[in-house]
């Protein structure tokens, strides 16, 4: 943001400066909205403020490179973009076997069985990227290199060993698209190879990893085998209670300025062992930024997405479809990494180089 080089991106669209104008005026709208409006009219103090605006930083991020503009060598940011995410995959691939000193492990059982045995990094989201951009490294020859291609297939494993039932589902949807459209032989063949090593992995870890097994029981085969609907495992008795708390808040109003933190938005019921929480986030997108932020900004936020799909870059427009039908049972377009990869991917491909 604050760096400039002799061969810095320069934007070819003139409608990108338009929106930047829109960009600010959102974020300016953010900051009154959390640092004067509710500390007048709800008494919510500074920290509070700062709070609040802490759960959309990648968002905010994301949208502020965007209004600045990228000011350096376009492949340079690209490339330290790319090693960035496959080394934090990286290492935790090695934590799932050899717990690193830096990592945070749970201490209490209960909550070891539920969560270890996936891997505890939100930059896996970036695996639907990377499979678009090993379907379609044709099409995509500013995005496309050696080790976009490592990071690609290092990130799709890593969601498909993140477990989320949500992103799994959805890079399945995105897997049959493209093995549709792109209906060969030789794919065929690839993605039989592909599949085979994926299938192996997982079946030698959930042979010799106690962890990993559980996860696989409890997300996987409890479904394959009709124990437990899709639906009953990630809406009946999971987001019920959630759901139930935005409409109570929508319904008494706070869709106008957006909840004070110091009210949740919903209570998450006792399990593990641990009482009740008051959540002040839920994982739907659209409920938090609107009832953490109200409706002028949630507004101005849709109205530059739209925007941005107008430019009908593929890339982008594809991608943002999916984290779009993802953020209706996870915050991928508020609080999640995603949000800014995908922004993220719309400033490459839209930049050209000096």
């Amino acid at each position: 943001m604050f760096i400039k080089s002799e061969n810095r991106a320069i934007v070819n669209p003139v409608r990108i400066k338009r929106i930047r104008r829109i960009v600010y005026i959102y974020l300016i709208s953010i900051l009154i909205t959390e640092f004067l409006l509710k500390q007048v009219i709800f008494n919510q103090s500074f920290f509070d403020s700062v709070k609040c605006i802490r759960y959309g930083l990648p968002l905010f991020t994301g949208l502020i490179l965007f209004a600045q503009g990228l000011r350096v060598s376009v492949d340079l940011l690209w490339r330290t973009f790319l090693f960035a995410v496959v080394t934090s995959v990286v290492l935790s691939f090695i934590n799932l076997l050899y717990p690193l000193p830096f990592s945070i492990t749970p201490n209490d059982e209960k909550v070891k069985a539920v969560f270890t045995g996936r891997i505890g990094n939100l930059n896996f989201s970036f695996g639907l990227i990377g499979l678009y951009l090993l379907f379609q490294k044709r099409n995509e020859p500013t995005l496309y290199s050696g080790l976009a291609m490592r990071t690609s297939i290092a990130s799709v494993v890593a969601l498909i060993i993140s477990f989320n039932r949500t992103y799994l589902a959805i890079l399945l949807l995105e897997f049959g698209y493209f093995l549709l459209k792109r209906f060969s032989l030789k794919n065929v063949l690839k993605v039989t190879i592909a599949t085979s090593i994926v299938v192996a992995v997982l079946f030698f870890f959930y042979e010799n990893n106690e962890r990993l097994q559980n996860q696989l029981d409890k997300r996987i085969f409890l479904i394959l085998d009709g124990e437990v609907s899709l639906v009953e495992s990630t809406i009946e008795n999971n987001r019920d209670y959630i759901f139930e708390g935005v409409y109570e808040r929508i319904s008494e109003g706070y869709w106008v300025l957006g909840l004070p933190y110091s009210i949740p938005i919903f209570i998450r019921q006792a399990r593990y062992d641990k009482d009740e929480m008051y959540m002040s986030k839920t994982d739907t997108s659209l409920a938090n930024h609107l009832l953490r932020h109200g409706i002028f900004p949630f507004l101005l936020l849709s109205y530059i997405f739209f925007v941005l799909l107008k430019f009908k870059i593929h890339i982008f427009n594809f991608i943002f479809t999916l984290y779009l039908l993802a953020s209706l049972n996870i915050d991928a377009l508020y609080s999640h990494n995603s949000v800014f990869f995908v922004l993220f991917v719309f400033m490459i491909s839209t930049h050209s180089r000096k």
